[in-house]
């Protein structure tokens, strides 16, 4: 596999520029280990906005993460749309948009992690958050009426 940084990642690190906004690629099919064109850092392949970061200290919480996050994208996927805009179980929005090689779920893009005001949901927020996460970052991303608030 090749060393050097892809077109593919150079595309999503000029969308998280742009968007300011956190990207995930979740590649369930090992795609971009197998297409040399497609191939990205580790960074890209988790959620690392700061609420995720302390969440995942717990064990639990991580492995809740993961099975939430498979979820979401089944839920994308099964949607019929080209991309489903969802909160997860921290109250943090992503807008989820599955990848699919033939009929087959192959991965998705998440692109987001943030606190989303005036979302359908307003239970969530950061009341949701986890009583066990040890503080909360004094600056956190937010978005209200499409425009990024910080």
């Amino acid at each position: 596999m090749s060393e050097i940084k892809t077109d593919f990642q150079d595309y999503i690190e000029s969308i998280q520029t742009v968007s300011d906004m956190e990207i995930c690629i979740y590649d369930l099919t090992y795609f971009t280990y197998k297409v040399d064109d497609l191939y990205i850092d580790l960074s890209f392949r988790s959620h690392n906005s700061p609420i995720c970061m302390l969440t995942k200290l717990s064990k639990k919480r991580h492995q809740d993460c993961i099975r939430v996050e498979h979820n979401r994208l089944i839920s994308a996927s099964n949607s019929g749309k080209d991309f489903l805009i969802d909160t997860c179980h921290c109250g943090l929005t992503d807008i989820v948009i599955p990848i699919s090689i033939g009929s087959q779920l192959a991965g998705g893009i998440f692109l987001g992690q943030v606190q989303c005001r005036g979302c359908k949901d307003e239970s969530y927020g950061w009341g949701a958050l986890p009583s066990d996460i040890p503080f909360l970052p004094d600056r956190l991303s937010t978005i209200k009426g499409g425009r990024k608030e910080g």
